[in-house]
């Protein structure tokens, strides 16, 4: 009777063991950006488009989510111009608005879109795009 009461008991716990759902598997996050890759996707754009300018994200401050780009010719930039913002696979996840432009650097707001429930979240290494349409 004993055996039989823990064939039974282990075979719930086996049971108990197959119901449980089964973990996602992690994907890796892309590595980040680096000058290289800038320079490729921005040749690889400018093929369709020559007015593209790509930058990579160099630092963010999410409190005030704010982020700096690098990796660009800062005078190809105004204040008030916006840009893409995407991962460096390039999947477009959200957009900033040029606020501050220094000699090297351009400064970007982003916000996070009330419509969407995920927050736009930028990276260093991430990429902003821009189309010059002057």
């Amino acid at each position: 009777m004993k055996h039989s009461a823990l064939i039974l008991a282990l075979g719930g716990l086996g049971l108990l063991a197959a119901c449980q759902p089964k973990a996602k598997p992690q994907v890796a996050a892309p590595p980040p950006a680096d000058t290289k890759l800038v320079q490729e996707i921005q040749s690889a754009m400018q093929k369709i488009n020559p007015r593209v300018r790509v930058g990579r994200i160099v630092a963010v401050v999410p409190e005030a989510q704010l982020a700096a780009l690098g990796d660009v010719n800062t005078k190809d930039f105004q204040v008030g111009d916006v840009v893409s913002l995407m991962s460096p696979s390039q999947a477009v996840y959200g957009a900033a608005e040029v606020v501050r432009i220094t000699d090297q650097a351009v400064h970007v707001k982003y916000r996070n879109n009330p419509m969407m429930s995920i927050p736009i979240t930028p990276k260093v290494g991430d990429l902003a795009v821009l189309d010059v349409k002057r």
